[in-house]
């Protein structure tokens, strides 16, 4: 019997779905940048009125549209790189994985480039977890004047640990 590749239905559903590569495409996209944009949002908007009160009006719009199209060349720069490395290697050869920053280091130097990447991320991410517990430390600082610092610094700590604990669903 013939293979289901080759009859003339399987051959119209692959002509089917070849539109919808795009499509695909696109859609990631549009993902990426609501990721990234989501992330330059937050801490910059906390920021504003600061920019605004202390480099004047007219200053601190240039600096913002100068920033903007900054980020926004920098993020059209990363959204080519993910497309592109999305050609190179493809879905098969992923086993699953995402198209995400380990995978651009392993194709720009291969298996060194992947763990080059990764332990920049694992200590980038420790270092923000730190700088959040100062910053939470800090903060906690200014509302408990009175109290000590290694206190607060171990209510930091022990509540970032108890947040950990939480799981992800309770159960019903």
């Amino acid at each position: 019997p013939a293979s289901p590749a080759a009859s003339p239905a399987a051959a119209a559903g692959a002509v089917a779905e070849k539109p919808e590569a795009p499509r695909a495409r696109v859609r990631g996209r549009l993902g990426t940048w609501a990721t990234l944009s989501s992330m330059l949002v937050g801490g910059a908007m906390l920021q504003m009125g600061v920019v605004f009160r202390e480099g004047g009006l007219a200053l601190a719009i240039v600096v913002i549209v100068l920033m903007a199209a900054v980020s926004h060349w920098t993020m059209t720069l990363i959204a080519r790189c993910l497309d592109r490395v999305a050609e190179l290697v493809p879905e098969d050869q992923r086993n699953g994985e995402a198209v995400d920053w380990p995978l651009i280091g392993q194709v720009v130097a291969g298996r060194p480039g992947r763990l080059i990447v990764t332990i920049v991320f694992v200590v980038e991410l420790f270092v923000m977890a730190t700088y959040l517990q100062v910053l939470g430390c800090s903060t906690m600082a200014v509302i408990f004047p009175a109290a000590d610092k290694l206190a607060l610094v171990g209510a930091g700590g022990g509540a970032t640990l108890a947040l950990l604990a939480v799981p992800d669903k309770l159960a019903l």
